[in-house]
């Protein structure tokens, strides 16, 4: 090697190592290999390359250490008791008419790091997708499956081979079909990050599953676009949903097919739901009450106060029934029964009353009448009592005579018949004189 050559390979800024093809002897080392091995260059000069740079761990290295045409890449290079990985170019040269190995060293150990930990988090985050509960799957911007988790198949029944290459939609119940294909263009077209949407699938044997899905729009180097999707089985919320549903109509149905008006009003005693038996027994419709106080325009002064000292007692957090008097749309009057209750929110704050409103205005007007009645009826036994003692008055000695008159004739011998008539004109006498006597004391003791 002449010195100009020599000086080019000592200020070359990476390692480099001239060795004899047949021999594999290292003919050189220029400084640069002091970063590669614990001694110094020079000492390598006349050792066999494949005696310095095997390393245990490099079987591929061991199985073509004497190959070296077959070398290059990446390698092992033994640093005392480490190692680090290399990139080892290999140039075949003549040189003195001898053919020689000009051997180019990259320390890689970096990368290979780097790229071992990506390895291994890659491989992490796999066996954390392969064993979630949920469905997790890639497909292209199109809907075409190109990826999905051992739980796709899991849950839907298919494989895995069955699902690559095939259109999400086809998993969808298909009264769903085209409305979920809008919503994931839309997504698309405004390159939105992320999306959440639920929507009911259907298994390969016919079952079907809710999911609530959030998909991830994803856009590579290469402008390519991919849609990253996480499924989670939301069918037991689901069916909870409608039981819930199906139970708030069922009692919503009932209330009203009782013939109970229901009114919601907030703290403040606004308006805030009217039902329609509430309208009915008014005569007012909902948008003619909903965001009114409907206590000023539709209670009558007295039930007004009244209502106040229910409304303190709902602030307390207490239920109650009462009745006010309200007025119709119409200006009719009617009476109803009330019972008011507090509501709360989900933080358990009071945010409004509740009132269920009972038409009573039928037993009200009944009772009215019934204490007409009890009082007539007074009066007029009053009014018997008074015509018994003044016909007492009157008829005493009348009756006493005719009493007298009885008593002797019961002296005489009489048939039964006649004897009969006489112990009834007695009995009869003595019933009047008792009778008008007690009315008479009785009247005495009220005085």
């Amino acid at each position: 090697m002449n010195l100009v050559s020599e000086l080019f390979l000592e200020e070359f800024p990476a390692p480099i190592l001239l060795v004899n093809k047949n021999s594999h002897c290292i003919e050189y080392a220029n400084n640069q290999l002091k970063s590669f091995v614990a001694t110094h260059p020079k000492e390598l000069i006349g050792k066999c390359f494949s005696d310095w740079a095997l390393h245990i761990h490099d079987l591929s290295f061991n199985d073509n250490a004497r190959e070296f045409h077959a070398l290059g890449g990446e390698r092992i290079i033994a640093k005392g008791n480490e190692f680090i990985f290399v990139c080892a170019t290999f140039q075949l040269i003549t040189h003195n008419n001898v053919e020689k190995y000009l051997i180019f060293l990259h320390d890689i150990s970096i990368l290979k790091s780097k790229i071992d930990q990506h390895k291994n988090a890659e491989k992490e985050y796999r066996d954390l997708v392969e064993n979630v509960s949920d469905i997790i799957y890639k497909t292209d911007d199109k809907g075409y499956f190109i990826y999905v988790n051992p739980t796709a198949s899991r849950v839907t029944g298919y494989s895995e081979g069955e699902l690559i290459g095939k259109h999400f939609t086809k998993l969808i119940r298909l009264d769903h079909q085209e409305k979920i294909m809008s919503f994931y263009k839309k997504q698309l077209h405004y390159k939105e990050r992320s999306t959440y949407h639920e929507f009911p699938v259907i298994s390969k044997s016919g079952e079907e599953i809710w999911v609530g899905q959030t998909v991830d729009l994803s856009i590579n180097e290469r402008k390519e676009i991919y849609f990253f999707s996480m499924c989670r089985d939301i069918t037991d919320r689901k069916k909870m949903e409608k039981q819930l549903l199906l139970n708030e109509e069922k009692y919503k149905s009932i209330l009203e097919n009782l013939e109970l008006g229901l009114l919601e009003v907030d703290i403040d005693g606004i308006v805030i739901k009217a039902y329609p038996q509430f309208c009915v027994l008014t005569g007012y419709s909902e948008a003619e009450i909903v965001g009114k106080d409907a206590n000023r325009f539709l209670l009558t002064p007295d039930s007004f106060a009244l209502m106040q000292e229910q409304l303190k007692k709902r602030a307390e957090g207490k239920s109650s029934v009462y009745e006010v008097q309200i007025i119709k749309k119409n200006g009719d009057p009617i009476w109803v029964i009330i019972s008011g209750a507090p509501y709360y929110n989900d933080q358990n704050e009071l945010i409004g009353t509740v009132g269920i409103h009972l038409d009573i205005t039928d037993r009200k007007r009944m009772e009215s009448e019934l204490i007409q009645a009890k009082n007539e009826a007074e009066n007029l036994l009053k009014s018997k009592d008074d015509f018994i003692v003044q016909f007492y008055k009157k008829s005493r000695k009348a009756i006493g005579e005719i009493k007298r008159n009885g008593e002797q004739l019961s002296s005489f011998q009489f048939n039964n018949n006649e004897n009969q008539y006489i112990q009834a004109i007695l009995t009869a006498t003595n019933n009047l004189l008792h009778l008008a006597e007690r009315k008479k004391t009785a009247k005495k003791k009220s005085h």
